[in-house]
């Protein structure tokens, strides 16, 4: 793992005497290398999962590369999501009875919650509320993608699990020795997270965070779907996934799930309905789905 002191930033003084980072591309990808391995093992397995041909043997290879891992998907196969009389001891025995689908979304549970730390000062906010909010927003994707039609609610579970991965980034720069970066002032102050990081470190956390997807090697569709999630209409790049995140950001709101200033991002316009190919009603009926099984999954799942 490389030392936190390699990653090179440049403190700057604003003309309001604002502390300031700026954060190049080096940067992000230099304090992606001092992350958990898990969310870089969650990427080659959604890779691996594509191949119909792929076999038990690989799955259980690319998930053993983590030992903690492993554990925690032993651990959330053997909870009363799956019911199972008798609780399975290895990981072989885990992802047969559970199967590739149920255990991708397991890695990706396990995986995101090693990526949030306990608290992310820099936005006065703790990790594990930043992880429900994460997998609110991975269930939402899921079933908005599902209602849409969309053949590969795989890629939208994992778009909705990762879009606050480059909080993480942030927060590692801003905590470094010799940073003097304030803590986020909040929505009455700064309505919209995303100005205020860019006054401070130059660039939002949703670049930050398809800066970070590109490393790890996730899809493209993935990466510019965070990218652009914040306001899927401003580029002709944004796929519709994004705007599709957006309409999920949304529904996460409806549930009071939503993180420190990001609420203005989540109006509904019919443009953003538009281009995520799908109704105001059909996003509607989904909040009520989310918070459900959101509350059992929150039941059944707990991270030591």
């Amino acid at each position: 793992m490389a030392d936190r002191s390699a990653v090179t930033v440049t403190p700057l003084v604003s003309s309001s005497s604002t502390p300031r980072v700026k954060v190049g591309k080096p940067d992000i990808l230099r304090v992606g290398q001092q992350l958990p391995a898990s969310p870089r093992i969650f990427s080659r397995l959604a890779a691996v999962l594509k191949d119909l041909n792929t076999g038990v043997d690989q799955v259980v290879g690319l998930v053993k590369m983590d030992p903690g891992l492993s554990a925690q998907v032993i651990r959330l196969s053997n909870s009363v999501l799956f019911g199972f009389a008798e609780p399975s001891s290895s990981l072989e025995e885990s992802i047969n009875r559970v199967g590739f689908r149920e255990v991708y979304r397991l890695v990706g549970l396990a995986a995101t919650n090693q990526l949030f730390p306990k608290e992310l000062s820099l936005y006065a906010v703790r990790g594990d509320l930043v992880w429900e909010n994460s997998l609110a927003s991975a269930l939402a994707m899921e079933r908005l993608a599902r209602k849409q039609g969309s053949e590969d609610d795989q890629a939208a579970y994992t778009i909705g699990l990762l879009r606050s991965a480059g909080k993480v980034i942030f927060n590692r720069l801003a905590t470094q020795p010799g940073q003097k970066v304030p803590p986020y002032p909040g929505a009455d102050m700064e309505p919209h997270l995303g100005d205020w990081e860019r006054g401070i470190f130059g660039m939002d956390n949703s670049e930050a965070a398809a800066e970070l997807m590109e490393h790890w090697k996730f899809d493209p569709t993935i990466r510019l779907a965070i990218r652009h999630h914040y306001d899927p209409l401003q580029s002709p790049e944004a796929p519709p996934e994004a705007a599709l995140l957006n309409c999920a950001g949304w529904v996460v709101h409806q549930l009071g799930k939503s993180l420190p200033g990001e609420a203005a991002y989540w109006r509904r316009e019919p443009a953003k309905l538009e281009k995520a190919m799908i109704l105001a009603e059909v996003v509607d009926s989904v909040v009520e789905e989310v918070r459900e099984e959101l509350d059992v999954l929150k039941s059944a799942v707990s991270f030591n």
